[in-house]
């Protein structure tokens, strides 16, 4: 084969197909003389051309199904761009939505302020109603216990009349028979009280004082003028009306206080003044004798020289009370 025809071969070749170059070697190769080929390149030759074939028939099926990915991923790639286009209208609604309830949310607010002012409001008047019927349960329970005080103060008071009453009857028989007459008078008719009476009547009088300033000192919240008391009397009072603990306990704290500082012994304070009294109460519609520490001084020495002081009324006792009479009592005396 000339030079010539070597070239216009390779022209040709370059224009086919790679099946057509393969298809042309073969037939260039069984074309030349069999004296130019060697059986070993022609095996070479062939394996090569097998190789090919099988790269070839690879190749295609690779083009094959890159088609076929290329096609799915379009119809993927339009899929989505469906749903994103649907996504973007819901994105779309849900804006409207949330703008929605964010005006709502917006009233719900000023509704929530308005209630939150109104039950303000409504707190504050309960307050108020609670407040005022607290003070007025406080107030009825202070009337109540003024009225069960009243009631007690009018039973006491009673008690004391009815006490006062039985008490002058008895003064009286002992004043007639202690009095004496005017030659020519009219029977009973009263001149003169005797020594021994008026000293009694005003040691009488100092017991019921004292009582009564001891009461005052020590439940002053309670004292009454109106009343005679007695020691016994102050006892049951510091228990019965002391409305707390604590008032109870002050109470019994000044008792304790008084009797120290007085230097009381409190049995033989408490029977000497009964004694003294026995027999005599003030009377309402009689002036109370004026008393200082001399009237007393006197009327316990003459009641001594009469030879009636003895016993819980000792003349002792006497005068120890009358030393308790002027630390209570303004008489406007030194000792």
């Amino acid at each position: 084969m000339t030079n010539k025809q070597q070239l216009d071969l390779g022209n040709v070749a370059r224009n086919m197909s790679s099946d057509e170059q393969a298809i042309s070697l073969i037939a260039r190769l069984v074309t030349q003389p069999a004296v130019n080929l060697e059986s070993s390149e022609i095996t070479r030759h062939t394996g090569e051309i097998s190789e090919l074939k099988e790269q070839l028939e690879q190749k295609d099926a690779e083009i094959i199904e890159l088609r076929k990915n290329v096609k799915q991923l379009e119809e993927d790639n339009h899929n989505l761009l469906i749903k994103l286009e649907a996504k973007d209208e819901e994105v779309k609604i849900l804006k409207k939505r949330i703008q929605l309830l964010e005006d709502e949310k917006k009233i719900l607010k000023e509704e929530l302020a308005a209630v939150h002012f109104k039950l303000k409001s409504i707190e504050e008047e309960m307050k108020n109603i609670q407040q005022s019927r607290q003070d007025d349960e406080e107030k009825s329970s202070k009337l109540d216990e003024e009225m069960k005080m009243i009631h007690y103060t009018l039973k006491e008071i009673k008690k004391d009349l009815a006490a006062t009453k039985s008490e002058n009857e008895v003064l009286k028989k002992q004043i007639r028979h202690q009095t004496r007459y005017v030659p020519g008078a009219l029977p009973l008719m009263s001149v003169q009280v005797s020594e021994e009476a008026n000293a009694s009547k005003n040691l009488g009088e100092m017991c019921l004082q004292i009582q009564a300033q001891l009461y005052k000192k020590i439940l002053p919240g309670y004292f009454t003028p109106i009343r005679s008391y007695k020691i016994a009397t102050l006892k049951k009072d510091i228990e019965k009306l002391s409305k707390t603990v604590n008032e109870k306990a002050e109470a019994l704290k000044r008792w304790e206080d008084l009797k120290s500082t007085l230097q009381l012994r409190e049995e033989d304070f408490e029977e000497a003044l009964d004694a003294l009294q026995e027999g005599y109460n003030r009377s309402h519609d009689l002036k109370p004798p004026n008393l200082n520490v001399k009237v007393l001084k006197e009327s316990a020495e003459l009641l001594e020289r009469r030879n009636i002081l003895k016993g819980w009324i000792s003349l002792e006792r006497v005068n120890g009370l009358i030393d308790v009479w002027k630390n209570l009592v303004d008489c406007g005396e030194k000792a």
